[in-house]
C-alpha cells in the first residue's frame, strides 16, 4: 500500500511537470535566432520588386548594359527616392564587378563588392541575408554611398571612402590626392549619361 501511494505521488508530479513544460513551450518568447529569421523573411521583399505585375510592367532598358530592365528601373526608382544619382550607382557596379552578381574578391561580394565582414550587420538590419542577391547587394551599396555623400565631403571623398574606407579617404584628401578609382567611376558616369542622352 505504501509503495502504491509513493508511485501515485510520482506519477502525479510527473504529470504536473509535463503540463508545466508544455505550457512554457507554447508561451515562451521566440529566441533571438527565430526573431532574426522572421525579420529577414518579412523585410527582404522591401528591397526587391514585389509583384509579378510590377515585373511585367517594367519598361524597356534605360541603358544597353548586362542588366535587365526590371533591375535598371528599380535602381532609378530607389535612387530618386534617396536623392542619389542613379548613374553613379550603375558606374560603381560596372567598376566593381562588371555587372556580375557572383563576383568575389576576398570578402568583397556581389555586384557592388560589399565587404561581408564589415557590412553583414547592415545587410541583416535592412532585411537581407545574401550578398549575392543583386537587389540586396545593391540596396546595401546604395545606402553606403549615400552615407558617404551625406558627410558633405564631396563625390571624390565619397568614392574613395566606398573603395577603401573613411580613413583611407581622409588620408588621400589630406595629401591632396585623388585615386584612379575616382577617375574611372566619374568617367563611366559621364559615358552612361551620354548614352542615355542626358
Amino acid at each position: 500500500m505504501k509503495r502504491l501511494k509513493i508511485l501515485s505521488s510520482v506519477l502525479l508530479l510527473t504529470t504536473f511537470s509535463l503540463i508545466a513544460v508544455t505550457a512554457a513551450e507554447h508561451t515562451k518568447e521566440p529566441t533571438i535566432k527565430e526573431n532574426k529569421a522572421q525579420i529577414v523573411e518579412r523585410k527582404t521583399a522591401a528591397v526587391e520588386p514585389e509583384t509579378i505585375e510590377e515585373v511585367a510592367a517594367a519598361p524597356e532598358k534605360i541603358l544597353d548594359i548586362p542588366m535587365d530592365a526590371i533591375m535598371q528601373h528599380w535602381i532609378f526608382t530607389c535612387c530618386e527616392s534617396d536623392g542619389i544619382d542613379p548613374f553613379l550607382i550603375i558606374a560603381i557596379i560596372d567598376t566593381e564587378s562588371s555587372f556580375n552578381p557572383k563576383a568575389q574578391n576576398g570578402t568583397c561580394l556581389g555586384m557592388m563588392q560589399i565587404n561581408a565582414d564589415v557590412h553583414q550587420g547592415l545587410l541583416e538590419a535592412m532585411g537581407g541575408n545574401d550578398f549575392y542577391n543583386p537587389y540586396q547587394n545593391i540596396t546595401v551599396g546604395m545606402k553606403l554611398i549615400k552615407a558617404y555623400l551625406d558627410t558633405g565631403k564631396g563625390l571624390d571623398w565619397a568614392l574613395m571612402a566606398y573603395n577603401g574606407g573613411r580613413t583611407y579617404a581622409d588620408e588621400k584628401t589630406e595629401k591632396g590626392e585623388v585615386t584612379d578609382y575616382v577617375y574611372v567611376v566619374k568617367e563611366k558616369i559621364k559615358e552612361y549619361k551620354e548614352a542615355a542622352d542626358l
